[in-house]
């Protein structure tokens, strides 16, 4: 049922429907019975622990509007990538993706990447940097349980960047093929193979609605 109360606009390759539910279980499932997330919980989703984690308050909000908030979950938006570039002294590679012109963004999204290739037996930090990110740079633990990459974006400007141009880099440096596999499977070519998508909050999207039906009564 959770991908029916989720509003999903797709703008890239059709998943099938139980790929959305898992994705929206994880998120269910990923806190205890104190509101807190689990500790498995921030290894899937990459949230390095013991420090301060902008991802971790974030997918805690997610995961608890997504246990109560069923029929008025959030909006789920697919999203194309690839890997534009990759070099430069610290071999970081250059992650580019194409939002759609036609979804105008209204809160602070979350760009969730869901993995397909992982790293058994190996750990690594991931930083990203971006304009479009808040922070600008973020930092993921990978291992190799993690399932999921949260990035937070920053919240819209007037101007709204129908391109989100990502660095990436890892430490050690000379897992840097490994990090790389990671996003293109060990594939030529520049197509990204994660999926990615953004995730709205469905009680922000309320909030707007109440606000702009305030703003039109009081006109």
């Amino acid at each position: 049922k959770t991908s029916s109360d989720s509003r999903v606009s797709h703008h890239g390759p059709n998943l099938p429907p139980c790929f959305l539910n898992d994705v929206f279980a994880a998120l269910r499932e990923g806190i205890d019975d104190n509101g807190e997330l689990k500790n498995q919980t921030l290894t899937l989703f990459g949230i390095c622990t013991g420090s301060a984690n902008s991802a971790a308050s974030v997918l805690t909000k997610l995961a608890k509007e997504s246990s109560r908030n069923q029929r008025n979950g959030m909006e789920v938006l697919y999203l194309s990538g690839e890997l534009s570039s990759e070099g430069g002294e610290n071999g970081s590679l250059l992650l580019t993706f194409d939002l759609p012109h036609s979804h105008p963004l209204k809160s602070n999204p979350v760009l969730l990447l869901a993995l397909e290739s992982l790293l058994p037996e190996e750990n690594l930090v991931a930083t990203f940097t971006s304009h479009e990110l808040q922070p600008n740079t973020q930092t993921v633990c990978i291992s190799g349980e993690i399932q999921y990459i949260i990035l937070t974006g920053k919240k819209p400007e007037v101007k709204v960047h129908h391109k989100w141009r990502i660095s990436a880099e890892t430490n050690p440096h000379f897992m840097k093929q490994k990090f790389r596999d990671i996003f293109i499977s060990g594939k030529s070519g520049s197509n990204i193979s994660v999926t990615q998508l953004l995730l709205f909050s469905g009680e922000r999207r309320t909030e707007t609605r109440h606000a702009q039906a305030s703003s039109t009564t009081s006109s």
